[in-house]
C-alpha cells in the first residue's frame, strides 16, 4: 500500500522534525515576544485575557453566568484563537463534561459516519443550534460546517434543556452564535500549510455585509490502527486512509437595518477514503460527497422584548464504493435531509424589572429522502412536524434569591403516529454576592427517534418506537471574578425508553426502546489570570454513564474520567498556549487489542498554539497537535489520531 508506506516510512523522521520545530518555535517566538514587549502600542498589542460571563442560551435572555441556574460554558472567538481551534468541535471537546465521538482528528466526518458532541455520556442526546435554531437532522448534532472565522461565540448549557428548546436537549444544548455584518470591517487574506493539510481564506466586509470563503486541501492520511487490532471474531482490523480530498466553504452575513440579520453557511466536502486489508492491499474505496446549507433570518427588538428566527437547513450526503475483489462500483448511501424552523418569543419584565417572563412558539418540519440499501429496494421519503408552546417565569422571591418555573407543550406528527409531550422545569438561584451563586436545576427532557429509522427494517413494523424521556437533577456553585472563575456541578440523570440498535432475522439494523440510561457525575473547572501575561485553566469530570438493555445488566456507555489543562502567555504582540486533553476509563472496545477484548485505551492529546503580530496588518500562527506523538484511538472503532503534525499560517489584513 503506497500511502501507508509513505506515512510509516517517514514517521520517525517526521516526529523528530516536528518536535524540533516545536522547541525551536517556542524559543524563536519567545524571543520575538521579548523584543516586541519593549515598546508595545495599544493598537498592535494582543487582546488581553478577560472573562466574558454574559450568556443568552440558558434562559433565552441575556444574563450573567452567576444569575443563570444551570451549568454553562462560553467559548469566545478569542478563546478559539488562543486554542487554535479548527472548528467548534475542537473547541468544545476541551470543556468539562464533553467526551465527543470523532471519526478522525478535529471532528473529521465521513458522510453519515458523523462526529458528534456527547454531553455527560449520552450519545445523540445533545441539541446543536446555530443562532438559536436547531441544526439537528436525523438526530446528528454536528456544527462543523460553520467556519471558525464566522463564529462569534459558542454557548453551552449542560443538563436538560428541552423545556426551552425542544427535542434532543437531554444531555445539553450547544448554540453557535455567528458574526454579524458589523463584525466585518476589513479585508483579510490568509494561507496555511501543514504536513497533512493546507488551506487558504478570504474574508471581507464593510460593516454591514460580511463574506468568508475558505478552501481546504486534505492530504494523504493513514488512519490505520497501530495497536494490532482484531475484531471480536479475531479477524484483523482493516485499515483506513484518506487521499485527494478537499472542502469548500463560505459564510455570508448582512445586517438588514438595526433589527434584522441574514446569514448563510455553506459547506461542500469531497472525500476519498480507502479501506485496506491487514496485509496492506486495497479492499474498498469510498467516494463521499457531503454538502450542507444553513440559512438564518433573525429579528430582534430589545425595546419590545421581541425575538424571532426563521432557519432552513439542508444536507445531501452521497457515497459510492468500489470493491477491488469484485471490481464493481456500488451505491453506498444516498441521503437528502432538510429542516425548517420558525421560533418567536416575547419577553416581559414585571414588578419593575425584578421578574422575567418569556412566552414563545416554535414550529419545525424535518424531512428525509434517500436510499437505504445498495440493491435499491429500500427507500425513505418522509417528514415530521411539531408545534410547541413554551413559557418561563423567573420570580425574584428575595433580593438574592430567584425561582424559575418553565413549561413546554409539544405536538409531534410524523409518518408513524402523533405524540403530545408535556415538560416541566424548576430552578432556583441564590447569590452570595455579585460574583458567586448556588443553583438547583430539575428538568425533564426528551428525544424522538430519527425519522429514517421508521424505514430501516424490512420485515417488521417499528412505528411504535417511543420518545426517550428522562429527568436531570443538578446542583452547582459558580464564582466569576475579574481574574478568575470556579464552577462545580453535581448531577444525576435517568432516561427511560432509551434507544438501542437491534437486528432482525435478516440482519437489518433497526431502533428499539429497550434500554435505560443513567449517569451520576461531578464537573469542576478553574480559570485563573495570574498577571497581565500568564493565565491557566484546569478542568475535571468524573461520571458513571451506563445503559441497561434486555439482559437487565448495567454496562458502561462512555468515558468515566476527563481531564483538561492549559496555560497561556501573552506579551505585547505575542501569544502562546499549550493545552492538554485526557480521557480515561473508556467504554468497551469494538475490537480486540493484541487479542484481548477490553476498554478503549486512554486518550491523551497535547497541543500548542502560537500567535505573533508584528504589526496591525500581519499575523503569524503556528499550531502543533499531538506533540507527544500518541497513537490513541478517537473512538471505539479505532480511528487513530494523526501523528505529531503542524499547521503554519500567515494572515494579512487591509
Amino acid at each position: 500500500m503506497k500511502m501507508r508506506k509513505i506515512v510509516c516510512g517517514k514517521k520517525k523522521l517526521a516526529k523528530q522534525v516536528l518536535i524540533g520545530l516545536f522547541l525551536g518555535g517556542v524559543g524563536a517566538l519567545t524571543t520575538l515576544a521579548n523584543a516586541a514587549s519593549a515598546a508595545p502600542t495599544a493598537s498592535d498589542a494582543m487582546t488581553e485575557y478577560a472573562l466574558d460571563d454574559i450568556i443568552v442560551t440558558a434562559s433565552r435572555t441575556e444574563k450573567r453566568e452567576v444569575d443563570t441556574p444551570a451549568a454553562t460554558e462560553i467559548v469566545t472567538a478569542a478563546d478559539m484563537e488562543r486554542l487554535g481551534a479548527a472548528n467548534s468541535y475542537e473547541a468544545m471537546e476541551r470543556l468539562p463534561g464533553f467526551n465527543s465521538l470523532s471519526w478522525g482528528d478535529s471532528g473529521m466526518e465521513y458522510a453519515m459516519s458523523a462526529s458528534r458532541t456527547i454531553v455527560r455520556g449520552l450519545d445523540k442526546g445533545t441539541l446543536a443550534m446555530v443562532n438559536g435554531a436547531s441544526v439537528n437532522l436525523l438526530n446528528y448534532n454536528s456544527t462543523n460546517n460553520i467556519l471558525p472565522e464566522a463564529i462569534q461565540r459558542i454557548e453551552v448549557v449542560k443538563g436538560a434543556s428541552s423545556v426551552l428548546y425542544g427535542a434532543a436537549a437531554i444531555g445539553g444544548a450547544v448554540n453557535v452564535i455567528t458574526k454579524r455584518g458589523s463584525d466585518f470591517t476589513t479585508t483579510k487574506l490568509a494561507a496555511s500549510y501543514g504536513n497533512y493539510n493546507k488551506d487558504y481564506t478570504i474574508s471581507t466586509g464593510n460593516g454591514q455585509f460580511g463574506l468568508i470563503f475558505k478552501r481546504y486541501f486534505i492530504g494523504e492520511i493513514d488512519r490505520s490502527s497501530l495497536y494490532g487490532l482484531t475484531s471480536t471474531a479475531g479477524v484483523p482490523n482493516r485499515m483506513w486512509g484518506l487521499y485527494n480530498s478537499g472542502r469548500n466553504a463560505f459564510y455570508v452575513t448582512a445586517d438588514l437595518g438595526k433589527r434584522w440579520n441574514l446569514n448563510w453557511s455553506y459547506n461542500d466536502m469531497n472525500l476519498n477514503r480507502g479501506q485496506y486489508n491487514a496485509n496492506g492491499s486495497h479492499n474498498t474505496d469510498y467516494h463521499i460527497r457531503d454538502t450542507r446549507n444553513n440559512i438564518n433570518l433573525e429579528y430582534k427588538d430589545a425595546a419590545l422584548g421581541l425575538r424571532s428566527t426563521l432557519a432552513y437547513n439542508k444536507r445531501r450526503s452521497y457515497s459510492d464504493k468500489y470493491t477491488y475483489s469484485s471490481k464493481k462500483y456500488e451505491v453506498s448511501e444516498r441521503y437528502t435531509m432538510d429542516g425548517l424552523t420558525w421560533d418567536t418569543q416575547k419577553e416581559w419584565k414585571p414588578r419593575d424589572g425584578k421578574d422575567d417572563f418569556i412566552l414563545g412558539f416554535t414550529f419545525s418540519r424535518e424531512s428525509a429522502y434517500g436510499l437505504l440499501t445498495a440493491d435499491k429496494t429500500l427507500w425513505i421519503n418522509t417528514h415530521r412536524t411539531s408545534e410547541s408552546l413554551y413559557a418561563s417565569y423567573a420570580w425574584q422571591a428575595a433580593p438574592r434569591f430567584t425561582m424559575t418555573l418553565g413549561l413546554r407543550g409539544e405536538h409531534i406528527s410524523d409518518y408513524s403516529k402523533t405524540q403530545n409531550i408535556f415538560l416541566p422545569q424548576f430552578q432556583t438561584n441564590y447569590k452570595f454576592d455579585d460574583n458567586s451563586s448556588w443553583y438547583i436545576n430539575i428538568g425533564k427532557a426528551y428525544e424522538v427517534a430519527p425519522i429514517n429509522q421508521f424505514f430501516s427494517k424490512k420485515d417488521g413494523d417499528v412505528s411504535q418506537v417511543k420518545a426517550q424521556q428522562g429527568w436531570t437533577y443538578e446542583t452547582g456553585y459558580k464564582y466569576v471574578g475579574r481574574r478568575d472563575s470556579f464552577k462545580a456541578a453535581l448531577y444525576h440523570m435517568r432516561i427511560k425508553d432509551a434507544f438501542q440498535w437491534k437486528k432482525t432475522a435478516a440482519n437489518t439494523d433497526y431502533l428499539s426502546n429497550v434500554d435505560d440510561f443513567r449517569n451520576t457525575g461531578i464537573e469542576m473547572e478553574y480559570d485563573h489570570r495570574v498577571d497581565d501575561h500568564w493565565s491557566f485553566n484546569l478542568g475535571l469530570s468524573f461520571s458513571n454513564p451506563q445503559t441497561r438493555g434486555s439482559s437487565g445488566r448495567w454496562v458502561q456507555a462512555n468515558s468515566r474520567f476527563q481531564g483538561i489543562a492549559g496555560v497561556s502567555y501573552t506579551r505585547g504582540k505575542f501569544m502562546g498556549n499549550i493545552n492538554w486533553l485526557y480521557l480515561a476509563d473508556r467504554e468497551d472496545d469494538a475490537y480486540r487489542i493484541h487479542g484481548v477484548l477490553g476498554n478503549i485505551p486512554n486518550y491523551s492529546q497535547l497541543n500548542a498554539n502560537f500567535v505573533y503580530r508584528p504589526d496591525q496588518n500581519q499575523t503569524l500562527r503556528l499550531k502543533i497537535n499531538n506533540i507527544l506523538d500518541r497513537e490513541d484511538s478517537v473512538n471505539k472503532w479505532n480511528n487513530i489520531l494523526l501523528p505529531v503534525n503542524y499547521l503554519l499560517s500567515y494572515e494579512y489584513s487591509f
